[in-house]
C-alpha cells in the first residue's frame, strides 16, 4: 500500500515503492492499493503488478488539497476516521488474500489495515519514508519540532494504537526509524534500516573546472531550503553559477521566486530529467531544513560521482562523510552555508576529483537499486517463512 503510485508521483517515495513492487513481482503475485486520481475506483495492470486505486472519500484530495481552515480541520478528522474508505480497503484486502502486507506512506489511506491484516493471519511490514505518523506536518508545522506536541499525540492516537500490529518496521534512514521508536510506536516490531537505492545515472567522467557550477534539484519549498540557498547566493563570487531545477507546484510562486532572485548567475530550469541536470553541475546543494529522511537526489548525484553539500539534519549525516563525499552545514545558520559554499569554490579540482571517486564508490557499495531490492527481498523471505 502507498498513498501514491506511478504515474502519479510527487517525490522519491512513489518511485522507490514502484521499484520494490515490480522487483517482487518477479517472485510473488503483487497487488498495490493506492489513492485514486478521481472519485472512482480503478483496477489496472502495470509491469506485472495489479493496482487498485481507491478514492480518498475525504475533503479535498491529494490533487486538490483542502484550502481553508475549516476544510483542513475536516480533512484531518476524515484522515483518521474515514470508515467508508477503510471498509473499501479491507474489501480489496480480503479479495486479494495476501500472505504479506507491505505498507509505505499511508496519507489518504489508513493504518487500520494493519489491525485487519493481523486478524487475517497476514504478516505486516511498514516502511517509514517520512514523519507523518508522528505529525501531520512532518514535525515542521510551526517551525522545527524535536518531539511531538500534545496535539500531535492526540491526533495520531489511532495510528499509535494500530502500530502494535506491525511485525517489521523499516526506516529509510536510522534517523527516521529512531524518531518513531522514541515515541513508542511499533512496540512489537523488529526494526531495520534499508536505505533507498537508485538506478545508475552515470553518463560521463567527472572533471570539474573552476569557476564551479552548483545545482539544486528538488521542490521549490521552504522545507527544502531553497529560500536559504537563494538568500546567501548573492554573496558568492559572481563567476560561479547556480542551476535551480524543480517547481513549487504553483506557476505564480515559481515566477515570484525568479523575479526576486533575478541574477545573471542563477538559472531556473523548472522540471528536468535528473541525469541531464546532473551532467551540467559540479556540486549538488541539498539544504533541506526539516527532518528529511533520505534524499534520492544525493544518491543520484553519487551515482554520477558528484559531491554534495547538505544540511546536517535528518538522514543526511548517514550518507555524507564530511570532506570525503561532501560537506554538512548548520541549516540554522545562513553564514555557515555561505562559508561552506565559498570554501568549495577555493578547492583545487584535484580535491574534488578525489571526492568524486569516493562518491561513486559509496554509491556502488551501498546505494544501488539492486542493493535496496535485495535487502527487501531478504526481509520478505524471513517474514513469509516465520
Amino acid at each position: 500500500m502507498s498513498t501514491l503510485y506511478p504515474p502519479y508521483v510527487v517525490g522519491g517515495a512513489e518511485l522507490s515503492t514502484q521499484q520494490i513492487a515490480e522487483e517482487m513481482s518477479r517472485y510473488y503475485d503483487v497487488s498495490v492499493i493506492t489513492s485514486s486520481p478521481d472519485k472512482n475506483t480503478h483496477r489496472e495492470q502495470m509491469n506485472g503488478v495489479t493496482i487498485y486505486r481507491v478514492p480518498a472519500r475525504n475533503v479535498g484530495s491529494w490533487k486538490r488539497p483542502a484550502d481553508t481552515k475549516l476544510k483542513t480541520a475536516l480533512f484531518h478528522i476524515g484522515e483518521n476516521y474515514n470508515f467508508p474508505r477503510e471498509a473499501q480497503i479491507r474489501s480489496i484486502f480480503d479479495e486479494v488474500k495476501p500472505d504479506l502486507l507491505h505498507t509505505n506512506n499511508l496519507a489518504w489511506l489508513s493504518t487500520q489495515i494493519w489491525a485487519h491484516a493481523k486478524k487475517q493471519g497476514c504478516q505486516v511490514m511498514h516502511t517509514l519514508r517520512d514523519r507523518r505518523l508522528l505529525c501531520p506536518y512532518h514535525m515542521f508545522g510551526h517551525g522545527l519540532c524535536h518531539r511531538r506536541c500534545n496535539f500531535c499525540k492526540a491526533y495520531n492516537l489511532r495510528h499509535d494504537s494500530h502500530s502494535k500490529h506491525v511485525d517489521q518496521i523499516v526506516g529509510v534512514s536510522r534517523d527516521v526509524l529512531e524518531a518513531h521508536l522514541r515515541e513508542g510506536l511499533f512496540p512489537n516490531a523488529q526494526s531495520h534500516v534499508i536505505h533507498n537505492g537508485v538506478k545508475d545515472l552515470y553518463n560521463k567522467p567527472y572533471h570539474p573546472k573552476p569557476p564551479y557550477t552548483f545545482g539544486f534539484l528538488g521542490a521549490l519549498s521552504q522545507s527544502k531550503g531553497i529560500d536559504q540557498l537563494l538568500r546567501v547566493w548573492p554573496k558568492m563570487p559572481p563567476e560561479n553559477r547556480l542551476l535551480v531545477a524543480g517547481t513549487s507546484g504553483s506557476v505564480d510562486s515559481d515566477q515570484a521566486l525568479k523575479e526576486k532572485y533575478a541574477l545573471p548567475n542563477i538559472t531556473f530550469l523548472g522540471r528536468v530529467k535528473p541525469d541531464e541536470f546532473l551532467s551540467e553541475i559540479d556540486i549538488l546543494v541539498t539544504p533541506s531544513n526539516y527532518w528529511e529522511p533520505f534524499a534520492r537526489s544525493i544518491l543520484e548525484g553519487f551515482s554520477c560521482a558528484i559531491p554534495t553539500i547538505a544540511s546536517n539534519r535528518g538522514g543526511f549525516p548517514e550518507v555524507i562523510e564530511p570532506d570525503q563525499t561532501g560537506w554538512l552545514f548548520d541549516c540554522d545558520n545562513d553564514d555557515d552555508l555561505l562559508q561552506h559554499l565559498k570554501k568549495i569554490t577555493e578547492l583545487p579540482t584535484g580535491k574534488l576529483e578525489e571526492m568524486s571517486l569516493r562518491c561513486r564508490e559509496r554509491y556502488l557499495k551501498d546505494f544501488t537499486a539492486e542493493t535496496m531490492l535485495n535487502n527487501y527481498r531478504q526481509r520478505y523471505m524471513k517474514l513469509l517463512n516465520s
